[in-house]
């Protein structure tokens, strides 16, 4: 409902992988940018080096489950659907590149937690 140009910063943390249509969510979050207007997406993405993700799968399949399941947040199933909605979702080039073809000059991609998640900064062109 937000008129075109009208925010700095679009931010979305750990949710643009469960919107039905990725493209067009961007496309509306570039949409109500300014020129110059920042979109800063934090996400997980599938992981790349096997080690690394053996020790996470084991942590994200095994030990996140039983410590929701202790405070009580294991209810909703969302600790079952994580992981496979994350094996599912874009690589990291893939969604760099998916910013790219909607517009967006790509400024950042920042691997953090050894690339369980990354930081996307990109910038509306004017």
């Amino acid at each position: 409902p937000f008129s075109d140009g009208s925010f700095d910063v679009v931010s979305i943390a750990f949710g643009i992988r469960n919107v039905e249509n990725v493209s067009l969510a961007i496309q509306e979050c570039r949409r109500v940018l300014t020129n110059n207007g920042r979109l800063v997406i934090l996400e997980f993405f599938p992981i790349k080096n096997p080690v690394w993700r053996f020790f996470f799968m084991l942590y994200f399949l095994r030990v996140l489950p039983i410590i929701a399941s202790i405070v009580r947040a294991g209810r909703t199933g969302a600790y079952t659907y994580l992981p496979q909605s994350v094996d599912e979702f874009y690589s990291a080039p893939a969604f760099a590149k998916l910013l790219v073809s909607n517009e967006l000059q790509l400024r950042s991609d920042t691997p953090l937690t050894g690339g369980v998640a990354r930081l996307f900064v990109a910038v509306k062109k004017s």
